[in-house]
């Protein structure tokens, strides 16, 4: 009796992408929305203080469909606007 024989050398098929698979990957790395929840994550703060930054303009946001979107370069650069480098004690 002999084995079956694999083909062990056999080429496997890639699948290529679809015009819509290869959108959606240029979207992604394109567009990077965040939601209220996310943003709050990212400042460490309640969602309700989102809100009110929206509300004061402070951060620029997207709305779609009833939802508030974010782009977190906004968001990032937001930071670093903000940003406070803490005071000097015992300096001369």
């Amino acid at each position: 009796m002999t084995k079956p024989s694999k083909s062990v050398g056999a080429p496997r098929q890639s699948k290529k992408k679809t015009m819509t698979e290869i959108a959606h990957i240029k979207l992604d790395a394109d567009l990077n929305f965040l939601n209220i929840k996310e943003v709050a994550a990212i400042l460490r703060v309640a969602p309700i203080s989102v809100y009110r930054l929206i509300a004061k303009s402070a951060l620029p946001v997207y709305r779609a469909c009833r939802k508030i979107l974010f782009k977190k370069k906004d968001v990032l650069e937001y930071l670093e606007r903000h940003r406070q480098d803490p005071p000097h004690y015992g300096s001369s």
